[in-house]
């Protein structure tokens, strides 16, 4: 399987999983997983209290169903209340979403 055929070169979400050494690591732990899972969290560069998901996929929409199964996974990973903001984008074409997490 070639594992960077739904990347496109020069989108700037997509080359963090090309240059994932220079960002902090949350998701997965170890960064030689980093391009074989659907999605990655990093701590955001832009934002720095919050965290970024970053779907591996170069697309704009996800079911509601991949959603869940996101929501679900970061309340598991954090082990805290979490709020999921879709709304700040980065990269219009690509989704991801931060994710604040309750202290």
């Amino acid at each position: 399987m070639d594992i960077n055929h739904n990347l496109v070169k020069g989108c700037e979400l997509c080359d963090v999983f090309s240059s994932v050494d220079k960002y902090e690591l949350v998701y997965p732990r170890d960064r030689n997983l980093a391009n074989k899972v659907d999605y990655i969290i990093i701590r955001c560069l832009k934002c720095p209290s919050t965290y970024l998901l970053i779907l591996r996929d170069h697309t704009e929409y996800i079911t509601n169903e991949m959603f869940g199964k996101i929501l679900y996974f970061v309340r598991r990973e954090f082990k805290r209340n979490v709020r999921i903001d879709t709304s700040t984008k980065h990269c219009e074409d690509h989704f991801h979403c931060h994710i604040n997490v309750d202290k």
